[in-house]
């Protein structure tokens, strides 16, 4: 059975927002955000409910990601179960900007320092100034990819299909924010996620 993942439009808000005040804080030079994805999964069907800032290191000439720090990502995740809220919820994986929305060479290596989280994270990629039309969203959503080629074991990242999942409370929640959106200077994907609300 295929992996089917669910991403809530809280989530997708949430990352619009933490690559917004990523651009405000470095207005000449723009960093690549790096994040924690969380929800509940049932069998092969994933519902990514929240996410939050992950702490990183990212080069500045490559745009590579040289370090996560995966144990203020474990403990952030203890804290959220502890809320009565998301005491069901649990890691799920990882988000990061990236042009073009393709991993780069190294996402590999930091996708597999995720798995003493989850045995098979998901890593979801989106390019907020990616030139898009119609409801598309500029993300994609990636998998662990395993094949055995010559006796050895290789990974990869696999694109697997999504959908924008939504309940009254996230609706309301973005046709309040698309009205201030409007009105302001905003990505393209935060645009995007206006019109995909208001439908």
């Amino acid at each position: 059975m295929a992996l089917q993942v669910k991403i809530h439009q809280v989530v997708i808000l949430n990352i619009c927002d933490h690559f917004t005040r990523n651009a405000l804080q470095h207005p000449k030079n723009s960093r690549r955000i790096v994040g924690a994805l969380f929800g509940t999964q049932m069998g092969r069907t994933l519902n990514v409910l929240g996410s939050f800032e992950a702490k990183v290191k990212v080069a500045g000439m490559t745009n590579e990601i040289d370090t996560v720090d995966y144990e203020y990502i474990n403990t952030k995740m203890q804290l959220l179960k502890e809320a009565n809220f998301y005491k069901d919820c649990e890691f799920l994986g990882w988000y990061s900007s990236l042009q073009n929305m393709e991993p780069l060479p190294k996402d590999l290596d930091i996708h597999k320092g995720f798995y003493p989280l989850n045995e098979n994270p998901i890593y979801i990629t989106f390019d907020p100034q990616k030139q898009i039309s119609g409801y598309d969203l500029p993300l994609k959503v990636f998998e662990t990819k395993i094949s055995t080629q010559g006796g050895g074991k290789n990974e990869s990242l696999s694109e697997v299909a999504h959908e924008v999942e939504a309940v009254k409370a996230e609706i309301i929640s973005v046709e309040y924010l698309s009205k201030n959106m409007a009105s302001s200077n905003t990505s393209l994907f935060a645009v995007k996620l206006s019109n995909t609300g208001n439908t």
